[in-house]
Order: C-alpha cells, then sequence, then structure tokens
C-alpha cells in the first residue's frame, strides 16, 4: 500500500520493491516454474489525505480473498474514470469496548481546538483514563479504560457539541453522532422545531440523541468573557460527560487556564489579562450552567468506563456519578414524527446549472458538496483534468456565523471612504444612488446626500457584507485587483496569501461584466519567483510575437484585406504597443473588430488567436516575507538581476504567518517568535535596501493602513514603471498581539510608521537627479510618538518583557537606535546623497579603468600594489548626522556596516565597511 502517486510510473515505489524482492527470492529458490508462486497485489490509499478507516482496510483484504484480486486499486477515492476504486462499508466500530468518542464543532476564533486540548490534558492528568485527540474547526477526542489506537477520526461520536447553529444547515453534522449519544446546540432558541431544516429533524429523529440546547454566548458575555464560547461549552462537557465531578473540574479548569493564557499579556493591565478574566468568570460560569442546565443520569456506558480502578485510581466511583447526576432537568425531547417528515426534492438540474457558464456548473458539482465538508465523496470525474477552477465561487459562501450584524451609523459618516479602502474582505462598500435607483425602496434604508463635485443628483449609502475580524494582507491584494483587475496575473508563493486567495473550492478573484479579471496560480515557496518570471518572459515573447504580425500584416497593404477603422487601430497599436495606458486603451476594441474580421483573411485569423496580447498584462509576484526574504530569496534576486518588466509585492508579517508564527530573516530585533523564544538576537534584514542597490529596480516601502494615498501612488509607479518593481508592505498580523486585537489595526500601523518603525518611501530610477527632484522619495520624513509605547503594545515584543527583563532591555533599546539612524540614512538618500546606486555594468567599466585591470585578469593575480582600490570605493556614513559608526564593543551593529562595491573580473562585490574605513589592504583572502 503506496500513500503516492508516481505518474508515468509502471507503479509505486513500495510495490516495486516488494514485488523485486519476492521474485528474486523464488529465483534464489529455484522456484519461478513453481505454479504456487506468491501474489502480490499493489494498491494506494490516503491520497489527497484522505483517511484511512479500518473499513478500508477491511475492503483491502477483501480484495486479496478474492478470486481473482484488482491490482493497483485505490481505496477511499471514486475513481469512475479508470474504475480502480474498493468499496468499502461506511461505519466500522474497531475503537476499544468503553472508549467515549466526541465531536466538536466550533469555528476557528472560538477557542473550542485550545479548550479540547486541555480538556484532553486534564482527563489524561487526573483519571486513569487512555487519552486521544485530533482536528469551519472540527474537533475530534477519545478516551476510555484501554489504550487507543485508532488512526483515524470518530465516525460516531457518543458526545457532540455543536457551536454554531449554522452548521446544522450547512453541514451533515448528525451523521456522525451515535444513536442515543449527547447533543448540546449552541442557539439563542429556546425550542428548534421551527428552526431547525426538515432533513435535520429526520435525522435526530432516527438517532435519538439526548438533545440539550443553550446561549452559550449570552453566558459567556454575561461573566466577561465575550465572544469566546469554548470555556463555556468546555464546561458544558464535564457537566454532562461525567468524566469528573465538578467540584473536581472546575480547578483544573482554572489550572488550564493559568497555563494557557500565561502569554496572552500583562497581568498587571487588567484591561489584556485575558487569563484573570477568564479565571474569576469559571465561578460564574459554574453557577450559569448548573442553573440553565438540565443534570441527565450518566449514560451507562459512561458508568462502565469507570468500573476499571487501577493502583492509585484517581476516577470517579460510578455511585458518585449516579449520585452528582441523579437531578433530572429539563430537556428538549425528539418528536418521533420528525422521522417521517419529506424533504422537498430538488430538479437534478438546476436552471443556474442548465443556462449559465462552467462557473456554476463548477458550483455545483464541486465547491457545493466541498463546502458542506462532502469532497471526499466526489468522483473523479467532476474535476478538471488541467486544474483550473473557474473565478468568484466565493459568491456562494454565505457562512452565517454572525452573532451580531453591524450596522451604519449615517450621522457620523464623513463619506471619506476610508473603512472600504481598509476593509479585509471588499465587505464594506460605498454605492451611489439617484433618486430613480431609490424608488421603491423602503423606509428604513437609510441615505445621506451625497458629497463632492457633480455628485448632487446622488445618494449616498455604506453597505455591509460580511467578514473576519480584520487581516492586514488582503487590503493590498484588494487594491491591487481594483487597480489593474482585469488584465492582472497573480504568481502567488504557498502561504498565508495563498491560503485566502485560492483555498479550494473557493476563489475571491472575480471578473467583470466582460469576462475579464485576474488570473492566479500559485507555485511553492523556492520557486515563486521564478514561476512568475516565466510568466512574464512567456507574456513578453507573445506580445512581440503579435506586433511583429501586425507589423508584416500592415506591411502587406491590399494583400491583406481589412477595414479602414482596423487598419487604422492596427496602426496606432503599433506605435504605442509598450506604453500601458495608450496600448490598453484601445485593445478592447481591436480585440472586437480583429474577431470580426477574422474570415477575410488567414493572417487576420492568426492575429485573432493572439488577440488576448493586445491588452498589456499587469504581471505580480506575490508572496509573504518567509518567501521573498528566506525560502524564496535566491530567486528573488534573480528576478530583480534580470530587469524584466514584472512586479513584485511582498506582504511582509515579519514572520510565518500561515505555519505559527515562526521567525523569518524578516523578523525584527528583539521580537519573540517560534524558533525565537529568547527574542531574537539579529536585525532584519534590509531588503529594501539591498534591492535598491541595483540601481535600476522600483523599490517602494508601504503601509497601506497607515498613509493611504502613498500606497496607492506607490502601487501605480511600480505598475507603470518598464522595468522590475518591488513593494514591501507592512500588514499588521494578528500573530503581533495587537493590544486589544485586531479591531486595533489601524491604530497599530499608524504608530508603526509615525515612530519609524516602518518607514515609507519610493525609489523611482525613471526620475531624474536634477537637484530638485531625485529618485528617492522619503515619505515619512519625521519621527513622532515613542516606539516603546508600540513594543509595550505588541505581544511579540511584550512577551520578552515578562520571560527575560534584562534582554528585552538590551534588545528594545538597541532596536530604536538603530531605526533612527536608518532613518538618517534615508534624509540622505532623499537629499541626493547617494540616493543613485550606479548600475552594476557601469561600475565595473569605471573601476576596471582606474585599476588598469584588463577584462578577464584573475584574482589571484592582485598583489600589494593593487590596495589603492579602496581610493576608488563609494561609501556613505551611516552613523547620526553623517558621523562615523561606533558599536558596542563585541557587538557590531549590522547597520553600522555600509557595503562598497569592488571589481575583479568583471564582477561586483561588496565589502564591509570597516574595511574601507581603516584603509585597509584588501586582498583575495579576504573574500575566500
Amino acid at each position: 500500500m503506496d500513500r503516492t502517486k508516481e505518474a508515468g510510473a509502471l507503479a509505486e515505489p513500495l510495490y516495486l520493491d516488494v514485488a523485486a524482492t519476492v521474485l528474486q527470492n523464488e529465483q534464489a529458490a529455484h522456484s519461478s516454474h513453481s505454479t504456487d508462486r506468491m501474489v502480490v497485489v499493489g494498491g494506494r490509499y490516503g491520497l489527497s489525505s484522505k483517511e484511512f478507516t479500518p473499513a478500508m482496510a477491511i475492503a483491502v483484504f477483501d480484495n486479496l480473498a478474492a478470486a481473482v484480486s484488482r491490482n493497483k486499486f485505490t481505496v477511499g477515492i471514486q475513481d469512475d474514470v479508470l474504475g480502480r476504486s474498493l468499496s468499502y462499508a461506511e461505519d466500522v466500530n474497531c475503537v476499544p469496548a468503553g472508549t467515549q468518542q466526541c465531536v466538536f464543532w466550533g469555528m476557528g476564533s472560538d477557542g473550542t481546538v485550545g479548550a479540547n486540548k486541555e480538556a484532553i490534558k486534564i482527563i489524561a492528568d487526573n483519571t486513569d483514563l487512555y487519552t486521544q485527540s485530533g482536528g469551519v474547526t472540527v474537533s475530534h477526542l477519545r478516551f476510555g479504560p484501554s489504550p487507543i489506537g485508532s488512526s483515524y477520526l470518530v465516525e460516531k461520536a457518543d458526545y457532540m457539541a455543536i457551536n454554531q447553529m449554522s452548521y446544522m444547515q450547512k453541514f451533515d453534522t448528525i451523521s456522525k453522532l451515535a444513536p442515543g449519544g449527547v447533543l448540546v446546540l449552541n442557539t439563542p432558541f429556546t425550542t428548534v422545531e421551527n428552526v431547525l431544516p426538515t432533513k435535520v429533524k429526520r435525522d435526530l429523529a432516527r438517532a435519538h440523541p439526548e438533545l440539550y440546547v443553550l446561549d452559550a454566548l449570552a453566558v459567556a458575555i454575561s461573566v466577561g468573557l465575550g465572544k469566546r464560547v469554548n470555556m463555556v461549552m468546555q464546561t458544558v462537557f464535564f457537566q454532562l460527560a461525567g468524566v469528573l465531578p465538578m467540584d473536581r473540574a472546575i480547578p483544573l479548569l482554572k489550572q488550564s487556564i493559568e497555563k494557557a493564557y500565561a502569554k496572552k499579556g500583562p497581568k498587571k493591565k487588567k484591561k489584556v489579562c485575558v487569563c484573570r478574566r477568564m479565571e474569576q468568570a469559571i465561578p460564574l460560569l459554574k453557577k450559569s450552567i448548573e442553573k440553565a442546565y438540565a443534570k441527565k443520569a450518566p449514560k451507562e456506558s459512561i458508568a462502565k468506563a469507570y468500573a476499571k480502578k487501577g493502583p492509585k485510581s484517581t476516577t470517579v466511583p460510578k455511585k458518585s456519578i449516579e449520585k452528582a447526576y441523579a437531578k433530572k432537568g429539563p430537556k428538549i425531547d425528539v418528536p418521533d414524527s420528525w422521522a417521517s417528515l419529506e424533504t422537498e426534492v430538488l430538479p437534478p438540474e438546476p436552471d443556474s446549472k442548465k443556462s449559465a457558464s462552467s462557473k456554476w456548473q463548477f458550483i455545483e458539482d464541486v465547491a457545493k458538496p466541498m463546502l458542506a465538508l462532502e469532497g471526499d465523496r466526489l468522483p473523479v470525474s467532476v474535476f478538471e483534468p488541467a486544474g483550473f477552477t473557474p473565478r468568484g465561487t466565493t459568491v456562494v459562501e454565505r457562512r452565517a456565523i454572525a452573532a451580531t450584524v453591524p450596522v451604519w451609523k449615517a450621522e457620523a459618516c464623513t463619506q471619506c471612504n476610508i473603512c472600504s479602502y481598509v476593509c479585509p474582505h471588499a465587505a464594506i462598500r460605498p454605492f451611489l444612488a439617484t433618486d430613480a435607483d431609490m424608488a421603491g425602496a423602503p423606509e428604513s434604508f437609510n441615505t445621506l446626500q451625497a458629497r463632492g463635485a457633480g455628485l448632487g443628483g446622488f445618494k449616498y449609502r455604506m453597505q455591509f457584507s460580511g467578514a473576519c475580524e480584520g487581516c492586514g494582507e488582503t487590503p493590498y491584494v484588494k487594491l491591487l485587483t481594483q487597480l489593474f483587475g482585469e488584465r492582472l496575473i497573480i504568481a502567488n508563493a504557498t502561504g498565508f496569501s495563498s491560503i485566502w486567495g485560492g483555498s479550494a473550492p473557493s476563489s475571491p478573484y472575480t471578473t467583470n461584466a466582460d469576462g475579464f479579471g485576474p488570473a492566479w496560480a500559485n507555485s511553492l515557496f523556492e520557486d515563486n519567483a521564478q514561476f512568475g518570471l516565466g510568466i512574464a518572459m512567456g507574456t513578453v515573447q507573445r506580445r512581440r510575437s503579435l506586433h511583429r504580425h501586425v507589423e508584416e500584416a500592415l506591411a502587406l497593404e491590399d494583400a491583406v484585406p481589412m477595414s479602414a477603422a482596423l487598419r487604422a487601430k492596427l496602426t496606432d497599436w503599433a506605435l504605442v504597443w509598450q506604453q500601458t495606458h495608450e496600448c490598453n486603451a484601445m485593445a478592447k476594441d481591436l480585440m472586437a473588430i480583429v474577431r470580426a474580421e477574422k474570415a477575410a483573411h488567414p493572417v487576420l485569423d492568426h492575429l485573432a488567436h493572439e488577440s488576448d496580447m493586445f491588452l498589456k498584462p499587469s504581471i505580480w509576484i506575490v508572496g509573504g516575507d518567509g518567501w521573498a526574504y528566506d525560502i524564496g530569496f535566491g530567486g528573488l534576486d534573480h528576478v530583480m538581476s534580470t530587469g524584466e518588466d514584472v512586479n513584485i509585492m511582498i506582504l511582509d508579517t515579519e514572520m510565518y504567518s500561515n505555519t505559527g508564527g515562526q521567525k523569518s530573516k524578516s523578523t525584527p530585533l528583539g521580537a519573540v517568535a517560534n524558533f525565537a523564544s529568547g527574542g531574537k538576537l539579529r536585525p532584519k534584514k534590509d531588503l529594501g535596501a539591498m534591492a535598491m542597490s541595483y540601481g535600476d529596480v522600483y523599490v517602494a516601502s508601504t503601509c497601506l493602513q497607515s498613509n493611504f494615498g502613498q500606497a496607492v501612488k506607490a502601487m501605480a509607479e511600480a505598475e507603470r514603471y518598464q522595468g522590475t518593481s518591488l513593494m514591501i508592505n507592512y500588514p499588521p498580523c494578528v500573530m503581533h498581539g495587537i493590544e486589544g486585537g485586531m479591531c486595533n489595526l489601524l491604530d497599530d500601523a499608524k504608530e508603526a510608521t509615525d515612530t519609524g518603525y516602518w518607514p515609507l518611501y519610493r525609489f523611482d530610477p525613471s526620475v531624474v537627479d536634477d537637484g530638485k527632484k531625485h529618485p528617492f522619495q522619503l515619505d515619512s520624513k519625521k519621527v513622532k510618538g515613542d516606539l516603546e509605547h508600540l513594543l509595550h503594545h505588541e505581544n511579540r515584543f511584550a512577551i520578552l518583557e515578562r520571560k527575560d527583563a534584562a534582554t528585552a532591555e538590551r534588545l528594545h533599546h538597541d532596536l530604536p537606535d538603530m531605526n533612527v539612524e536608518r532613518l538618517d540614512r534615508l534624509k540622505h538618500m532623499a537629499a541626493g546623497e547617494g540616493a543613485s546606486p550606479s548600475h552594476g555594468v557601469t561600475a565595473v567599466e569605471e573601476l576596471q579603468k582606474k585599476m588598469n585591470l584588463p577584462v578577464g585578469s584573475n584574482v589571484e593575480s592582485l598583489d600589494e600594489h593593487h590596495t589603492p582600490i579602496v581610493g576608488v570605493v563609494v561609501e556613505r556614513p551611516v552613523g547620526p548626522g553623517g558621523a562615523e559608526p561606533s558599536g558596542k564593543k563585541g557587538f557590531a551593529k549590522p547597520s553600522h556596516f555600509s557595503m562598497g562595491v569592488l571589481a575583479f573580473c568583471g564582477v561586483a562585490m561588496s565589502v564591509p565597511y570597516f574595511l574601507v574605513e581603516h584603509h585597509t589592504p584588501i586582498k583575495p583572502s579576504h573574500f575566500s
């Protein structure tokens, strides 16, 4: 059995190894001609991370026992293309007797996963029971008196909690509930008969569960926990499951809270002391649960689970459980009549699938089942062999998980539209409407008189469509699509941006009314820059080919019959085909005319096939700092060295945001991250300075949430620049631990730029330095506020103060000093002092002339008489006000080094500042 698919191979690796071994053994035993030869059968399992359950294992053994065993089979998927799938039963229970299985349906931000991890630790540490856990967010727990070796998810749960009532409608939750199991539903309704779908009610009647309902959100708010219902539902679990009496469970919950939330914020600040607030809430929570809840008698299986006792047993005797839960309270009874309810039969071919494009067919056949967590049941035939997915499939995603709905306060609105600009998912949208548009609108449909020149006949309204609590990355890419969307091509590195930008089956990128929109593709960390460069170079070649064919068609004159309008437009396009604005203005009309006249001549037919290149695409390579600064840096540097007309956007969260917050080379000095738990001891890589050293790369550092205009200007300049451009963007991230949460994202971003922590600048090589204008523009010249304040209010820095105050004081003192030095250096560049790094080739040629080195000289041939090279190295002071740098003894700050360019054999090299400063003779050994 192989868990891999070797495309084009005779079979999978393990099968080939075993088959070869068996054959060699038979040959060695001279039994190759025996009729009693061993049968070797191979198959695939676990493809696309599919579960491998006991039922599938049984199917494999049944296949071996068959008269003719199927070879090269698959199990776990429905292969209706090659027909190699093994069928298997749905329900096979192989867990040890007495094992209790639990499933908790929650969501990523309500703390369900963390709470269940703590619960399983409590059970494991305070009973003789064996435990196992694994994991919208669905957590699976098992505990029982015997060791548990089940390496698959729970198929039938004895206890199920559903934290979001909308999940009952969207997912087949009840199918995982064992008959007679316990079901706890978080809902504001005291009766569910009128709010549950017919199918759910019928499934409940067939499962006959013990159904309990609780408004966990109301309880959480009443005891000061806000929207985090995890501790409420966890307390309910201990109350109903009977694994521990409440008098013992509550102190253990307090201990788990102390451990789990100790790093969330300083205890001295009550506002952010999650640990203390939750600890204080536990007694109130216990009272609320006991008052609102119906205590139930334990199931026989639960009492049975406690029959086994070890030598130092801490389990609760059966009598204690029965006594604790003898009191019965009201609970919702599931009527038997629900079992006979009939579900409305839907037509097999919905109208949307009949009359619309492949997008809607994909939504019906693939997207909807996957969104309902039924993707494992999809057959192979429904997937596109080439791997393409339609755009805009998020249109059918309606999560319906918000407990409250935002309301637009029209009286407080200034119509600045900034809220829409920074909204993570385009969920806040301003609208202008005429009186005709408003006809028939209800009285509650509030509007304002629109402000601005030429808007006198319009009404203004802000509308919401729901979004997450905030993300700093998405506004940058959203803006990218708004500026260049209809001609945008994105090569996206694997990471956080590829998750929210292309998590199957959803695609947030969509098209306009003419069918134009972003083309998006994902590549790996290590080669995304090369992937995007390949797209750019391929596009360049296609456009050059089209331009050549247009000129050939025009040169043939009357030999190629075409209308006067087409000839005129082709002539105009051929003159401006490299100028983005001019060629794009005529591209759509030109495409339509060429396609309309393609039958007139084979040359025009050929142009029609290439007509998509009349429009000049905007190509962007997008990824995070883990890709750009670390794993993909070699490829990124190669792209910048080519000078190709391609744009690079870095979403610099200063850590690996998608995989738990590991440090990257972008992580700043003193920040705590995974693999830097004692604070990062090295400063952040200055990628912008490295890029500017090429001299012909456009570089911008922006923070959209802080300076909206600068970000838009930089993005437009980068796209317009005919060469490689690099945008380094600062998106505040939930992993930063911003005090007060992501609702304070804008204030945090503003403080980061005001204090100089994140400088804003643009380096445009196309600007001619005439003494008044310089290629380098510093957009954040003044430093306001105190960086120490920012460090104290971001947990990634503040946590070090609690763990190691001495180290925090040293590192957090060095960071502001380095920021001041960097800002001073940037001011010198903005004043024209060294603002235009020389182009590599020019610098090499000039240095070769001054050194009198022939082209092709060998580095090893250099000797002491070549030391005057120091005199031609151009270096810039980096200390405040141009002063010479001074570092601490035994610790040289990397910001105290400037780089001089040396040329040996036509190769540009760099040498640290201290060699230049002290006029040290430079020898080949310095570059060993």
